[in-house]
């Protein structure tokens, strides 16, 4: 019989696939595609890509409408984009083709990606996407497969929510679940996508234990707002593949 945890973690993957999918969310991505990079992303490109005049190849996990991408295209590497909706990579595509760009964008599973081992010089996983997928099994699992397709001595940079300095700004109203199926878990009412959607915060200590585990040399955490962003409740790991 089927793992319970397994089956649960199943249903929310599929949540979170279908909350991305909402007209709404669509729209507000689609718009979203050509605002390029923000403040924090671009500090940590001139802190962590340029540091290796070898990084050419970027690889963005969780590229949403194609934000990340186009902002890295513009800066001259060349960017591939893996998402697990498949709403949101026709809109991507749509920019791509507007914009005649280079990039590769496919859809992915979330658990596999589909290029090969030490494919990039550099994987992002921005937009706080490690904090939709559920189970620690799962993120582990995440963080193992973004480690397969980038070379050694690459740099890796995800961004994720500090639990400590979110949970105060969130609406209790808005939680619809929370402390499931593992403690720590939240599902939120998303009204601004019109959207429910699984969560999960993290404690420093977290991030580096599972990008340790993965097989990432972690070189700092900080905060957005330690990177120039106005807002700082949002932790950025900069890290190298071992």
């Amino acid at each position: 019989m089927a793992d319970l945890s397994e089956d649960v973690a199943a249903r929310l993957r599929r949540q979170v696939v279908a909350s991305y999918e909402t007209p709404q969310s669509v729209a507000f991505y689609s718009q979203a595609a050509s605002s390029g990079l923000k403040i924090w992303e671009k500090t940590v490109v001139d802190r962590l890509f340029a540091a290796g005049t070898s990084t050419r190849t970027v690889l963005v996990v969780g590229c949403g409408g194609g934000r990340e991408i186009f902002g890295l295209e513009d800066l001259g590497f060349d960017v591939s984009g893996v998402d697990v909706s498949a709403a949101l990579i026709a809109e991507a595509h749509n920019e791509a083709s507007r914009r005649e760009s280079r990039a590769v964008i496919v859809l992915g599973d979330g658990a596999h990606f589909p290029f090969a081992d030490g494919a990039f010089d550099a994987v992002v996983i921005w937009s706080q996407v490690l904090g939709h997928v559920p189970l620690s099994s799962g993120r582990a699992a995440f963080l193992a497969e973004a480690r397969r397709v980038v070379r050694s001595g690459g740099a890796m940079s995800l961004s994720a929510h500090d639990q400590a300095l979110t949970m105060p700004l969130l609406d209790p109203a808005r939680i619809v679940s929370r402390d499931y199926p593992e403690l720590g878990d939240l599902v939120i009412d998303d009204s601004r996508e019109a959207a429910v959607r699984y969560f999960r915060y993290f404690e420093e200590a977290d991030l580096r234990g599972l990008c340790e585990g993965a097989g990432f040399a972690v070189e700092a955490v900080v905060h957005t707002d330690d990177l120039g962003e106005a807002w700082g409740n949002v932790f950025v790991v900069m890290a190298r593949a071992v």
